[in-house]
This record gives C-alpha cells, structure tokens and sequence, in this order.
C-alpha cells in the first residue's frame, strides 16, 4: 500500500487500469485540490463546488480507463476534463432559465391572470435580446468582463487578478462600461419604464 503513493502518474495509471482501487483513490486525491480550487474559483455555491469535483474526478477515473491516450502529461487532461464540466454547468443553468412555451398547461395560458403575465415575461424577453444585440458592439474583452461579474459572480479582486490590474481600476472600468451599456440600452429603447405596466 505505502509504496503506490511513491509511484509517478504513469505508474498509479498503469496500476488502476490494471485493477488496483488503491491506485484510483491516489489519483483521485492527488487531482482533487486542483481540481476544486479551479470550480471553487468559478462557482459560489459550496454543495455544487462538491458535486462537479465529484462529477470531474468520477471522469476522470472512468476516462483513464476507456478514453485517455497516454502522452506523459495527465494534468492538462485532468484541467480540460474540469473546464468542460463547468462550461456544462453555466450552459444548464442557462436552459433551466429560459421559458419554454410548451412547458406550460394551456388552460393558465387562457386565464386573465397569465395575460398580464406573459406581457410582462415578453417585455422581459424583448428586453434581454436587446441586450444581447447591444453587447454584441461591446470589445469581446468587455464582455467578458461583464459575463464574469453578472455570471460566474466573480469579485472585483478575481477580475482584477485575471486581468492583472487593480481593484480599484477593474472596478473603475466597469462602472464606466455599465454606464456605456446603459447609454446604449436607452439609445435602443429600454429604460427604467419598459418594464413598467402599460
């Protein structure tokens, strides 16, 4: 037991495919901190942090055994594996937001109650494709920006980190790019009205 925690990557994947859950659990501990810090930085909620580690190193495991070719660096297919399933994270979390027509029974859509409603979720709707419209004039750099503060809730300190400036720049930057997203939304017709009954 003592000795498969001196073996190298190569070694402890030789050993798992060969059978041994021992060499498994060394790898999945080895990978588990990075793995973590990385969703850990991406996602706020601690119970799904937890989850997608769990999701990343179960594919991981699964993966050496079927799919993965070895090519002496386990580590980038490890963070590859990571990046995907967050990017699988957003892009659900994306669909369970969006209104699907069919998904409602069509005697609430007969009801004067849901009427009023739908104006209101279609204003809505009209709203957020104006602002996806409006943000496809912004640089891609500022949108990133934006997708990471409204998004993946990153601090000021975590943009400023990834772009290597301060925190007070970063937040000075965003603020006049709000204000310039603003401008541009009142100049394509939404303001604080649009939303309001009419």
């Amino acid at each position: 037991m003592e000795r498969l925690v001196l073996l190298s990557d190569q070694e402890l994947l030789a050993a798992y495919r060969a059978g041994s859950t021992r060499a498994g659990e060394l790898l999945f501990r080895k990978y588990s901190l990075l793995v973590e810090r990385y969703i850990r930085a991406h996602v706020r909620d601690s119970e799904d942090v937890y989850n997608l580690r769990q999701e990343v190193l179960l594919k991981v495991l699964n993966g050496i055994r079927t799919t993965y070719r070895e090519t002496g660096r386990l580590l980038p297919w490890v963070m590859t594996i990571t990046v995907n399933v967050v990017n699988d994270y957003y892009r659900q979390r994306v669909k369970e937001s969006e209104i699907i027509l069919d998904e409602f029974p069509s005697s609430l859509m007969l009801s004067e109650d849901f009427s009023a409603e739908w104006d209101y979720l279609m204003r809505h709707e009209r709203a957020y494709k104006i602002l996806e419209q409006v943000c496809t004039d912004l640089s891609l750099e500022d949108r990133a920006l934006i997708y990471a503060f409204f998004y993946e809730n990153q601090s000021f300190r975590q943009m400023a980190l990834s772009r290597g400036v301060s925190k007070s720049s970063c937040f000075k930057y965003l603020q006049r790019l709000l204000f310039r997203l603003r401008k541009m939304m009142m100049a394509a017709g939404v303001d604080e009205s649009f939303l309001e009954e009419r």
